[in-house]
């Protein structure tokens, strides 16, 4: 059901279902990861900035829940592509969320992570200002 909500025709539905899928991936278990990442998947190729936002608080519980193995794999391209979005609203949450994601960096297993450079921050930094 809550997966129906990330795919609404009704772009304020899909925005609360993104803003609530922080706290509600933490409740889910690992054996639905297929159901969890179609749903953030959807979220993340939205066509409303106001909706995609929300993606970069929810990625951190999302790194939490998926095995580190993985994580190359699902968790950093899709770092990237909120990284790599053209919204500036995006582009500045995760600034903002930089230094949290740098101190749990070890959820992702490696420590040499494009995502994590200073330089890529600071140039998206500037993009948006």
């Amino acid at each position: 059901m809550f997966k129906n909500l990330t795919i609404n025709e009704i772009p304020m539905v899909r925005k609360f279902a993104a803003k609530g899928l922080g706290n509600f991936l933490r409740v889910l278990p690992l054996s639905l990861e297929k159901e969890i990442l179609d749903m953030v998947n959807n979220v993340i190729k939205d066509d409303q900035d106001l909706v995609r936002v929300y993606m970069v608080d929810a990625l951190l519980p999302l790194a939490g829940l998926i095995p580190q193995q993985k994580h190359q794999q699902i968790i950093i391209p899709m770092f990237n592509t909120l990284a790599d979005d053209q919204s500036w609203r995006i582009k500045y949450s995760i600034c903002e969320k930089s230094q949290e994601v740098k101190k749990k960096r070890y959820l992702f297993g490696c420590y040499n992570l494009g995502f994590y450079s200073n330089e890529r921050l600071e140039k998206h930094s500037r993009k948006s200002l």
